[in-house]
């Protein structure tokens, strides 16, 4: 969101249209789910990715209509049937697509270009989840206008829309016997991580994690290791106290990385974080026997319960037999967006549970069921 963001940003600076690209709907397999978005600039120029270049080339196509004409406009892409076939490529999935096109236009349509951006700002810096709703086709225009947008607290009741199953997608309503269309996406705090250490793998770490666009806070007591200058990726540097977290202010669902190379603090650092009911997760660097000693002295406290050991992830990261400081730095975050999604890291070649096998015959491959039908 914050590439989608930043091109809007320049738009509007620069005083230039553009058009957002939105997949509203996904039947079967796709490359990208509801929500995902792309910018199309006039000159062509295309930021963020649908498809992985499947459809892009189309969709410019049709953007330079709406170019002139300032009328959204909905596409349908089906790939179910002979995925190789359309523009000479491989989708890479066996699935149907709806793709919205809405023009962004600060110099013919300033408030409703304000209001697109206002939205997705928003979304990027909430702290509670939400649903955003956004009007799409509309017999109402009167009361509901094609590009209205509104939010509706998330467990909030709303009685006009019924949200779609996977509480993203297209909405529908009818109001005073006239059919309202509307895109509903969930919108989710950012993830927010606070690494504890400022040796060269936490800016690493920061690195990636803003890749992910994940809020970086990096905690540590005041050295002169500890300058914001050393890591320009995270978005903040919050000094404590030697030793000292327990006033460490801690956002729900945060996620905790330890990794300070110092037994002392990173001890204290389980002990007095790993109790938060704020702290969904935390995870430790070190040796087997290394993370045994900080078990064994957070467990020494007469409050330990055991149940927040399941928060602890220690040694950190995905075993995917990482070695250098950058494959470690991947197995890291590659945990924690696993856990942040609710899944376990295992191999999509499992996950999928396709029950394929594959046999070779004096060098031939012998033929096995299609997994998609």
């Amino acid at each position: 969101m914050k590439e989608i963001i930043s091109a809007l940003r320049t738009c509007r600076d620069e005083q230039l249209p553009c058009v957002v690209a939105t997949i509203i709907r996904v039947d079967g397999s796709a490359y990208r789910k509801e929500g995902a978005r792309c910018i199309i600039q006039p000159n062509g120029d295309i930021i963020g990715i649908l498809s992985g270049g499947c459809i892009e080339e189309d969709i410019r196509e049709h953007a330079y209509g709406i170019f002139q004409s300032g009328r959204p406009q909905k596409l349908y892409y089906d790939f179910r049937a002979g995925e190789d076939d359309l523009w000479g490529l491989g989708i890479g999935c066996n699935g149907a697509i709806t793709v919205w096109l809405e023009l962004f236009d600060p110099v013919n349509f300033p408030a409703a270009a304000e209001a697109m951006l206002h939205d997705y700002e928003a979304r990027a810096g909430c702290t509670a989840a939400y649903y955003a709703f956004t009007v799409m086709t509309s017999e109402h225009p009167g009361a509901y206008a094609s590009g209205q947008r509104w939010n509706v607290p998330a467990g909030v009741a709303y009685s006009e829309f019924a949200l779609p199953d996977a509480q993203t997608g297209i909405a529908e309503a009818l109001i005073d016997g006239k059919r309202v269309e509307a895109l509903v996406e969930t919108i989710q705090p950012v993830p927010r991580l606070t690494i504890i250490g400022v040796g060269a793998d936490v800016e690493l770490l920061s690195q990636m994690a803003k890749m992910m666009e994940w809020h970086v806070r990096i905690v540590y007591h005041e050295t002169s290791r500890a300058v914001k200058e050393r890591f320009p990726a995270a978005d903040e540097l919050h000094y404590v106290p030697r030793a000292d977290f327990s006033g460490l202010p801690i956002p729900p669902r945060h996620y905790v990385v330890v990794m300070t190379h110092n037994l002392e603090l990173d001890q204290e650092a389980v002990k007095q974080l790993l109790p938060q009911d704020s702290v969904a997760y935390i995870g430790v660097l070190g040796s087997r026997s290394r993370i045994r000693k900080i078990v064994d002295f957070a467990g020494n406290a007469d409050d330990f319960h055991a149940r927040w050991l399941q928060k602890l992830h220690a040694p950190i990261g995905l075993d995917i037999g990482a070695k250098t400081p950058q494959e470690i730095t991947l197995s890291i975050m590659a945990e924690m967006i696993a856990h942040w999604n609710g899944r376990n890291g295992e191999s999509m070649r499992n996950t999928l549970n396709m029950g394929m096998s594959f046999a070779f015959d004096s060098g031939k491959e012998q033929s096995c069921p299609n997994p998609f039908g």
